[in-house]
Protein backbone atom coordinates (compact mmCIF):
# COMPACT_ATOMS: atom_id res chain seq x y z
CA UNK A 1 0.00 0.00 0.00
CA UNK A 2 1.16 3.62 -0.86
CA UNK A 3 -0.40 5.52 1.15
CA UNK A 4 -0.34 3.42 4.65
CA UNK A 5 2.25 0.78 5.69
CA UNK A 6 0.52 -2.84 6.98
CA UNK A 7 3.30 -3.44 9.06
CA UNK A 8 2.16 -0.43 11.29
CA UNK A 9 -1.94 -1.22 10.82
CA UNK A 10 -1.81 -0.83 15.14
CA UNK A 11 -0.71 2.42 15.05
CA UNK A 12 -3.49 3.70 11.98
CA UNK A 13 -6.27 1.40 11.75
CA UNK A 14 -9.07 2.78 14.15
CA UNK A 15 -9.31 1.19 17.36
CA UNK A 16 -12.96 -0.19 16.92
CA UNK A 17 -11.48 -1.90 13.26
CA UNK A 18 -8.35 -3.11 14.43
CA UNK A 19 -10.31 -5.19 17.79
CA UNK A 20 -13.17 -6.01 15.76
CA UNK A 21 -10.43 -8.05 13.06
CA UNK A 22 -8.47 -9.40 15.97
CA UNK A 23 -12.18 -10.53 17.23
CA UNK A 24 -12.76 -12.36 13.88
CA UNK A 25 -9.13 -13.81 13.63
CA UNK A 26 -9.84 -15.48 17.03
CA UNK A 27 -13.46 -17.00 16.51
CA UNK A 28 -11.70 -18.39 13.33
CA UNK A 29 -8.99 -19.77 15.58
CA UNK A 30 -6.28 -18.14 13.91
CA UNK A 31 -3.37 -15.80 16.05
CA UNK A 32 -4.26 -12.68 16.52
CA UNK A 33 -1.29 -10.87 15.64
CA UNK A 34 -1.09 -7.74 13.48
CA UNK A 35 0.02 -9.41 10.78
CA UNK A 36 -2.71 -11.53 10.60
CA UNK A 37 -4.94 -8.32 11.21
CA UNK A 38 -3.27 -6.71 7.99
CA UNK A 39 -3.83 -9.65 5.89
CA UNK A 40 -7.61 -9.27 6.94
CA UNK A 41 -7.43 -5.91 6.00
CA UNK A 42 -5.59 -5.95 3.12
CA UNK A 43 -7.62 -8.88 1.31
CA UNK A 44 -11.41 -7.25 2.03
CA UNK A 45 -10.74 -3.68 1.73
CA UNK A 46 -7.70 -3.27 -0.01
CA UNK A 47 -8.04 -6.28 -2.90
CA UNK A 48 -11.51 -5.84 -2.61
CA UNK A 49 -12.21 -9.77 -1.58
CA UNK A 50 -10.61 -11.46 -3.91
CA UNK A 51 -6.17 -11.56 -4.96
CA UNK A 52 -3.90 -14.16 -6.59
CA UNK A 53 -1.42 -15.74 -4.98
CA UNK A 54 0.86 -13.22 -6.81
CA UNK A 55 -0.79 -10.15 -5.11
CA UNK A 56 -0.17 -11.56 -1.72
CA UNK A 57 3.18 -12.11 -2.35
CA UNK A 58 3.69 -8.76 -3.60
CA UNK A 59 1.98 -7.08 -0.55
CA UNK A 60 3.42 -9.33 1.79
CA UNK A 61 6.44 -11.16 0.36
CA UNK A 62 7.48 -14.71 -0.52
CA UNK A 63 8.02 -15.72 3.27
CA UNK A 64 5.44 -18.04 4.11
CA UNK A 65 2.97 -17.35 1.67
CA UNK A 66 1.34 -20.35 1.56
CA UNK A 67 1.37 -21.35 4.73
CA UNK A 68 -0.27 -18.56 5.84
CA UNK A 69 -3.17 -18.94 2.86
CA UNK A 70 -3.56 -22.25 3.70
CA UNK A 71 -4.13 -21.82 6.81
CA UNK A 72 -7.29 -18.96 6.46
CA UNK A 73 -8.51 -20.88 3.56
CA UNK A 74 -8.27 -24.63 5.90
CA UNK A 75 -10.25 -21.75 8.47
CA UNK A 76 -13.11 -20.89 6.14
CA UNK A 77 -11.70 -16.77 5.82
CA UNK A 78 -10.56 -17.57 2.49
CA UNK A 79 -12.17 -19.81 -0.39
CA UNK A 80 -9.97 -21.00 -3.80
CA UNK A 81 -11.67 -20.71 -6.56
CA UNK A 82 -10.26 -21.65 -10.03
CA UNK A 83 -10.75 -19.26 -13.30
CA UNK A 84 -9.43 -18.26 -16.97
CA UNK A 85 -6.16 -20.44 -15.81
CA UNK A 86 -5.62 -18.78 -12.50
CA UNK A 87 -6.58 -19.41 -8.79
CA UNK A 88 -8.32 -16.60 -6.85
CA UNK A 89 -8.45 -16.40 -3.27
CA UNK A 90 -11.91 -15.33 -2.54
CA UNK A 91 -13.24 -14.11 0.82
CA UNK A 92 -16.07 -15.40 2.53
CA UNK A 93 -18.07 -12.40 2.69
CA UNK A 94 -18.01 -12.55 -1.60
CA UNK A 95 -19.31 -15.87 -1.16
CA UNK A 96 -22.15 -15.22 1.49
CA UNK A 97 -25.71 -14.46 0.50
CA UNK A 98 -25.32 -10.99 0.96
CA UNK A 99 -22.56 -10.34 -1.93
CA UNK A 100 -23.71 -8.64 -4.89
CA UNK A 101 -21.59 -11.39 -6.55
CA UNK A 102 -24.09 -14.26 -5.63
CA UNK A 103 -27.83 -14.58 -7.87
CA UNK A 104 -30.19 -14.21 -4.98
CA UNK A 105 -32.08 -16.81 -7.48
CA UNK A 106 -29.74 -19.73 -7.50
CA UNK A 107 -27.27 -18.79 -5.13
CA UNK A 108 -24.10 -19.12 -7.64
CA UNK A 109 -21.22 -17.15 -7.35
CA UNK A 110 -19.91 -15.32 -10.49
CA UNK A 111 -15.98 -15.26 -10.16
CA UNK A 112 -16.67 -12.91 -13.17
CA UNK A 113 -18.19 -10.30 -11.43
CA UNK A 114 -16.56 -9.96 -8.48
CA UNK A 115 -13.14 -9.27 -10.90
CA UNK A 116 -14.99 -6.88 -12.41
CA UNK A 117 -16.14 -5.44 -9.50
CA UNK A 118 -12.42 -5.29 -7.85
CA UNK A 119 -10.81 -4.03 -11.22
CA UNK A 120 -13.78 -1.38 -11.61
CA UNK A 121 -12.59 0.04 -7.81
CA UNK A 122 -8.78 -0.48 -7.92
Amino acid sequence: MTSQNLSTIQDWLPAMNYYGYRQRLETLGIPKTAHRVSIFYWAEEVMKHCFTIEDYIQEFSETNAHRDLRQLVNAGFLTKVWHDNTIYYVTHFALSPQSPCVCSHCGDFSIKKLIKLRNKNV
